[in-house]
């Protein structure tokens, strides 16, 4: 039994809302009842399954949301050596952070888990890496600490081969149990040009990562300066949240209209165009940073498309932003599409191809086999809030909702869950 989850972005606490221990609560109470039913088999006999290989299908420990980039000076595209002491306390602030989290993952991997007629089933924890923790893939001997804490802190399996796989391919035991489930998984940054640079490799930073420090952790920061400096009155509260909300808009090329419409409801003249001002001071500062120029090096139409945008650029008409974005998010790669080309699948080694990253659940048919099998592109989305813009009804105020959202996705093998091929689990939380 596979089960995948994606995209916790456990952090530090200094840009964004962290991911609460209860969401650990409810996927562990649920999953041992999923482990025990596993064992109904398709002939009506229980057997336990052998083990539970749990796959945590990268950006679990995000890295890249902490105000440390920007307070000590440094960027996640600078030399790994140079940047390896903020990971390491950034890695300890997430452990800290994350205390109670992390101990129930902890306990949970510790020991087997109990089904019926007292059948231990051992859990295998493994850690695939995305685009916000890419640097525990990273081979240099300065990561070995921070590799070592992340093990430790939730409990992960150190007798199945290597951790911190980026492709299944490189580890042994991922690869066997995986084939074993006719299932695919990898994190999926590889199908997007912002967050991965194929002239780079998975072993280096991206765009994305410019995006969130430069810009995610430099506007809330900015705005409450200027507005300080020109106002005795701070920014109120709920503006203030809206501005830190802005990381968990989906999809994220949404992001520029979100910051143009939160600067859109202050009422307060001064406070607009202080907030105007910082929008426009974090976008100079996004485009003349170095890994701007790499990318404007490198890969010239990526660089035009965040031009196009005006990325949240305050002079643009939300309207025409509104307009490229759309063409924008049908220019980048499909997941669907994308899964359906993968290697296992054209070679028929897998029905089954597992994303994370767009933080979007999603199940899509990518094809059959001959021996009628089903083909299934799926996406384990996030355990993260989400803001998605409201665009039908009666809109009079701000026009978002807000959730925090959870999915795991479950595969079965050798006719476990009386012969049933995978599940899916989705919770939506609503939230003011």
């Amino acid at each position: 039994m596979i089960v995948v989850i994606s995209d916790l972005h456990l952090n530090d606490g200094t840009v964004c809302t962290g991911t609460d221990a209860g969401a650990a609560e409810v996927f562990w109470e649920n999953l041992k009842d999923q482990v025990n039913t596993a064992g109904k088999r398709s002939d009506g006999t229980y057997k336990a399954v052998e083990s539970l290989e749990l796959i945590m299908l990268g950006d679990i420990f995000d890295f890249i949301r902490s105000d440390r980039w920007l307070a000590e000076g440094v960027r996640p595209w600078d030399p790994i050596k140079k940047i390896a002491p903020t990971l390491q306390q950034i890695c300890q602030d997430i452990m800290s952070t994350n205390a109670e989290f992390l101990e129930i993952f902890r306990k949970n991997t510790a020991s087997p888990i109990i089904v019926d007629g007292g059948s231990k089933v051992p859990v295998n924890l493994h850690y695939m890496v995305g685009n916000h923790d890419w640097m525990l893939h990273h081979q240099d001997p300065c990561m070995d600490f921070v590799r070592q804490l992340v093990t430790v802190s939730m409990g992960l399996s150190t007798n199945v081969g290597p951790q911190f796989c980026w492709t299944v391919e490189e580890s042994k035991y991922l690869t066997q149990q995986c084939k074993q489930h006719r299932t695919y998984v990898r994190h999926g940054d590889i199908h997007d040009s912002d967050n991965y640079h194929t002239w780079l490799g998975r072993d280096a930073s991206s765009m994305g990562d410019a995006i969130v420090v430069e810009f995610v952790t430099a506007w809330p920061r900015v705005c409450a300066e200027l507005v300080a400096s020109r106002s005795n009155t701070p920014i109120d509260d709920e503006t203030m949240d809206r501005i830190k909300e802005i990381d968990n808009i989906r999809p994220s090329s949404q992001s520029p209209i979100y910051a143009r419409r939160v600067i859109d409801a202050v009422q307060d003249p001064v406070h607009k165009k202080a907030m105007t001002d910082a929008l426009k001071q974090c976008t100079d500062a996004l485009n003349k940073s170095e890994m701007f120029k790499n990318v404007l090096k490198n890969d010239p139409l990526g660089a035009i498309k965040f031009y196009a945008l005006g990325f949240f650029h305050p002079f643009i008409p939300i309207k025409l932003i509104s307009l490229v974005t759309k063409i924008a998010d049908n220019w980048n790669t499909k997941y669907a599409k994308a899964a359906s080309k993968e290697k296992w699948i054209k070679q028929n080694l897998c029905d089954f191809v597992i994303y994370g990253h767009t933080h979007l659940a999603q199940t899509v048919g990518i094809g059959t086999s001959v021996d009628a099998h089903d083909k299934l592109y799926i996406n384990a989305a996030t355990w993260r809030p989400m803001n998605s813009e409201i665009t039908i009804g009666d809109i009079q105020s701000f026009p978002y909702f807000h959730q925090k959202v959870m999915t795991w996705v479950a595969v079965y093998t050798n006719g476990e869950r009386r012969g049933k091929t995978h599940e899916v689990w989705n919770g939506q939380l609503g939230l003011k």
